[in-house]
C-alpha cells in the first residue's frame, strides 16, 4: 500500500483526457471534435523518443508515460492534453490488473 500511496504523492500534474465525437460535414465526410472525458491529476514522465527517416525529411517522434488512478473507460482512441500539448494514446496498461492505476502511453500529436 506505501507504494500507491508513494506514487499518489508523485501525482502532480493535471491532464485531461479528451473523447472524439465525429459530426457529419455535409459533404459526405466527417469532421472530428473532443470533448473533456475526465480531468484528473498524473505522474508525467517523458519516454524515450525516436527519430524517424521519411521521403527525404527526419521526423522525431516524441512519446510521455502518464499514469493515473484508475478511470473506467478510457480507450486508445482518445487523447490526452497536457500543458499545451496534445498526445495520441498508443496503450493502456491496468497495473497488476487491480484497477487502482492506469499507465497511460502517449505519443505527441504534431500542432
Amino acid at each position: 500500500m506505501s507504494g500507491i500511496l508513494n506514487l499518489a504523492s508523485r501525482m502532480n500534474r493535471q491532464i485531461t483526457i479528451e473523447s472524439p465525437t465525429m459530426t457529419a460535414n455535409g459533404a459526405g465526410g466527417f469532421t472530428t471534435s473532443w470533448n473533456t472525458f475526465a480531468t484528473v491529476w498524473a505522474e508525467v514522465v517523458p519516454a524515450t523518443g525516436r527519430e524517424i527517416f521519411d521521403s527525404d525529411h527526419m521526423e522525431e517522434v516524441q512519446y510521455a508515460t502518464f499514469t493515473i488512478r484508475y478511470l473506467d473507460g478510457v480507450t486508445p482512441t482518445m487523447r490526452i492534453s497536457f500543458s499545451g500539448d496534445y498526445y495520441n494514446i498508443r496503450s493502456i496498461i491496468n497495473s497488476g490488473l487491480k484497477n487502482e492505476m492506469l499507465e497511460i502511453l502517449g505519443e505527441k500529436m504534431d500542432t
